[in-house]
């Protein structure tokens, strides 16, 4: 599964999804956003829901890092 996340650019590069390397494996690190969460950055803007989506999955996506001990890149 990991191997398929790392080829599907357009789901990583949307920041949905990404594959973290741990020392005890590749972990899988994705978010679904709730439809009403969505709409009301939506109503902020496109660039403002966009924005705010990205940074959601950034804060999520390091501190999974964090608790693994698993490094990015």
């Amino acid at each position: 599964m990991t191997q398929g996340v790392r080829r599907d650019t357009s789901a990583t590069a949307e920041n949905r999804r990404t594959v973290i390397a741990c020392s005890s494996g590749d972990l899988y690190v994705a978010m679904s956003y709730n439809d009403t969460y969505r709409d009301l950055l939506l109503d902020k803007g496109v660039d403002a829901s966009g924005r705010a989506l990205s940074a959601v999955f950034d804060a999520f996506h390091q501190a999974a890092v964090r608790d693994r001990g698993c490094r990015t890149g």
